[in-house]
This record gives structure tokens, C-alpha cells and sequence, in this order.
């Protein structure tokens, strides 16, 4: 909520013609045209690891990561109980930063019936899910 909210304050400034701004891991992109030359984004779930991945953003919109790299056990399954384990990053790019993190966050902990069932209410998100081998 607070990228959203800081990018609609910065759309008013005049002569603006391209805006990323970083939140300490979470992305938004926005230009008056909607569209840019593509933007390559990497995604290191994994702290370092060899799953190191990349997508490409040529549209307004937020990309949101969720993982336990940094702080094992902070993610939390909701059914379990315990930190999720199966998953070791899902990163999310959607039109606004909120809907990145909340969809970047609720996935990683659900099960994999219950990520398929809320995609299907998202088709205007993009997802990239690592899960562990």
C-alpha cells in the first residue's frame, strides 16, 4: 500500500517520463504510456543459489517476492502451523504493489490446490514459483 501510494504521489510531477521505485525488495515501474523498453528483474529466492532467475517488466505494475532467504521461519503456514517448506521463493509481478505482495505472500504458503484455486481469481498476474528439488 505505501509503493502505491507513493507512486500516484510522484505521477504528478510534471515532465515525468519514466519511475521505478524500490522498496527494499519489492518493485513498481510505471510510465504515462503504460509500456517501456523491457526491464530485466532478477529473482533470487534462494539467498545466492544457483536458482537465480530473471523476468522481464515492459508494463506498469509491481514485482513482489516472498521467501524465508533472509529469515527462515517468518512465513508461516496458516494449516501447519510452521514455516512453509516445500517452497523457496514466489515472486508475483501484478498492476499494483499490493496485489504483488499479497499474492506473493498468500502463495508461498498455500498448498498447491488452494495456489491454483486464488490464480484462477488473478489473471492479470504473473507468477514464478520455485519450490524445492
Amino acid at each position: 500500500f505505501a509503493l502505491d501510494t507513493a507512486l500516484e504521489a510522484i505521477k504528478s510531477c510534471p515532465g515525468l517520463e519514466r519511475v521505478m521505485v524500490d522498496f527494499g525488495g519489492q518493485l513498481i515501474f510505471w510510465t504515462p504510456s503504460g509500456e517501456f523498453t523491457p526491464e530485466t528483474v532478477f529473482i533470487d529466492a534462494d539467498s545466492g543459489s544457483a536458482r537465480l532467475r530473471s523476468i522481464k517488466i515492459q508494463r506498469n505494475g509491481s514485482v513482489s517476492t516472498s521467501s524465508n532467504a533472509e529469515r527462515y521461519g517468518h512465513l508461516i503456514s496458516t494449516r501447519a502451523g510452521r514455516p512453509v517448506d516445500g517452497c523457496l521463493g514466489v515472486t508475483v509481478v501484478a498492476p499494483t504493489a499490493t496485489a504483488a505482495e499479497v499474492l506473493s505472500t498468500a502463495l508461498f504458503v498455500l498448498d498447491e490446490p488452494d495456489r491454483s484455486a486464488c490464480l484462477r481469481k488473478f489473471p492479470n498476474a504473473r507468477v514464478v514459483i520455485l519450490k524445492k528439488t
